[in-house]
């Protein structure tokens, strides 16, 4: 089992702490996985860190006006989009949803994904 790196976020440590067990138990989370693993836990960490506040903002805030009068996105938007562009990359490579798993030969729990499970069941 991995240790979990040093310099992650609060989050990203309970990410790893909640997710690598369960990977590491389906043979999908090695020693030399760690960093990568950690960069999926770091951005996951991100991604809900900057959703709740933009919900907290509303979407009406998520726009700012220029000089000129052109609307554009705020910067936590567009990190936000990013980070979540990052797991939708790594998710596959540890089988964070049900058609990865499929694909990499580790056979289908019957209880809901587990890392929906973790990402929004309520605080």
């Amino acid at each position: 089992m991995p240790k979990c790196p040093t310099g992650l976020s609060e989050q990203a440590v309970r990410i790893w702490k909640s997710l690598s067990p369960k990977l590491h138990e389906l043979g999908l989370l090695a020693e030399i996985d760690a960093s990568m693993f950690a960069i999926y836990c770091q951005s996951c960490a991100d991604w809900l860190q900057l959703t709740r506040h933009l919900n907290r903002l509303g979407p009406l805030k998520w726009y700012s006006v220029t000089k000129s009068g052109y609307r554009r996105v705020i910067p936590e938007l567009q990190v936000r989009d990013r980070a979540f562009q990052v797991l939708l990359k790594l998710r596959t490579r540890f089988g964070l949803d049900p058609s990865s798993r499929a694909g990499l030969g580790v056979a289908s729990h019957t209880s809901p994904d587990f890392a929906e499970e973790f990402l929004f069941k309520p605080l």
